[in-house]
């Protein structure tokens, strides 16, 4: 590792230490789209070489995908982020509260739906909206976008659960031959 990766400093209040890997995992969790190394290098407060080694690193580890060549440009791996949340959801809610939690969620987006009349939050244009309906309709979407990633989020976390449970369900010996999951195992 450069010197580089290792570089820490005091952050915020709270005198916590941070190295340029973590400042770097901060930015990419941060991202909403394509952005240069240079970029990055700046918003984690390291060199672009440094950031450059450590986006590789992250690369191969599924956090980052590199987005574009000349220049190259990366973006988070959303699907790496959905599985830690939906992975932390599973570890601090019980299969009955992560049912609930997408009942509530799926509710919100069935209403929103109907209110902005379309099916998805990111089919409406925020600038149009803001011209049209004002400040309160943005927030209103804005809330939606982020009920439908906590939706999201709950149904990562409960297919974690659920197939956790089918393998400390599997039979432990080989030739077993009965039916492992059963209909309804998980209803």
């Amino acid at each position: 590792m450069s010197s580089s990766e290792n570089d820490s400093h005091t952050t915020g209040d709270d005198d916590t230490e941070q190295t340029a890997r973590e400042r770097l995992l901060e930015a990419i969790h941060a991202l909403s789209q394509p952005t240069k190394i240079s970029v990055l290098a700046e918003m984690a407060d390291c060199s672009d070489q440094g950031a450059r080694n450590i986006l590789s690193d992250f690369e191969e580890l599924g956090i980052a995908e590199k987005a574009g060549e000349n220049p190259l440009k990366y973006d988070k791996n959303e699907a790496y982020f959905r599985f830690r949340r939906g992975y932390e959801l599973a570890q601090t809610h019980s299969d009955e509260e992560l049912r609930a939690g997408i009942v509530d969620r799926w509710n919100k987006h069935q209403a929103w739906k109907q209110e902005f009349e379309t099916e998805h939050p990111s089919t409406i244009s925020i600038e149009q909206v803001h011209e049209e309906q004002g400040e309160e309709a943005v927030r209103e979407l804005q809330e939606w976008s982020a009920t439908y990633e906590a939706l999201q989020d709950y149904i990562e976390a409960l297919e974690q659960v659920r197939e956790t449970k089918l393998i400390l369900n599997f039979p432990a010996t080989v030739g077993h031959r009965e039916q492992v999951v059963q209909p309804n195992q998980f209803v």
